[in-house]
């Protein structure tokens, strides 16, 4: 009889399964071990070789993406284990002229946060190619950190004159300067008297591509 995954063995099976569902193939190594917070990737090797007896997964030796699910990993699931949390899609962030933020969330993406790096976060579906050249196209689902400081250059979320807009945020003297990464989109100027107009939603902190959602 196949054995079951543990609770560590089972996040792992997880974080393989929604890596390839996201990026088109398995994740290294390395990557797992970010992906489940480990410092190291010993954790994860010795995890894979349990996993490996229990016929949930087969390796191949001597490639950099050598973890494939078996049938059974890839269904495979714990009796009982709680619900994961997803991460709600608010609604959509112009990357191009301003428009309205959706407050309320369309839906919960299953997607695990730890991708991302945890809690406090939410999506929203990016309208307009103004960050195109920072990775960031029309369709794609930026996720974001909520949170209210920003650093200098950092890509942000943030209200202003009444919309919401992905831009990066540059600090410049007195003024706060939104910027495409786009060179036909011309700055946001925010002047040090009018700052109490810009609010940030939070920061950047990865894309979902808009094929595989």
């Amino acid at each position: 009889m196949r054995q079951s995954p543990t609770s560590k063995q089972q996040k792992l099976l997880d974080r393989v399964r929604e890596w390839e569902r996201l990026h088109g193939c398995v994740p290294t190594q390395t990557e797992l071990a970010e992906a489940c917070g480990y410092r190291s990737t010993n954790a994860v090797r010795s995890h894979l070789r349990l996993l490996e007896k229990k016929g949930l997964i087969q390796r191949e030796p001597h490639k950099a993406r050598a973890v494939r699910l078996t049938k059974g990993g890839r269904h495979a699931s714990r009796i009982g284990k709680p619900a994961r949390a997803g991460i709600p899609l608010m609604g959509t962030i112009a990357a191009g002229p301003l428009t309205e933020a959706v407050e309320s969330a369309e839906e919960t993406l299953d997607v695990a946060p730890d991708l991302f790096g945890g809690s406090q976060l939410f999506a929203l579906r990016v309208q307009g190619d103004s960050m195109k050249d920072a990775g960031v196209l029309s369709g794609d689902i930026a996720i974001i950190r909520r949170q209210e400081a920003v650093n200098d250059h950092q890509i942000a979320a943030v209200m202003v004159e009444g919309g919401a807009t992905l831009k990066r945020v540059i600090k410049r003297g007195a003024e706060i300067v939104l910027r495409a990464a786009n060179r036909h989109f011309k700055d946001i100027i925010v002047r040090a008297d009018e700052a109490t107009s810009l609010r940030v939603l939070g920061i950047l902190t990865g894309v979902i591509r808009r094929e595989v959602v």
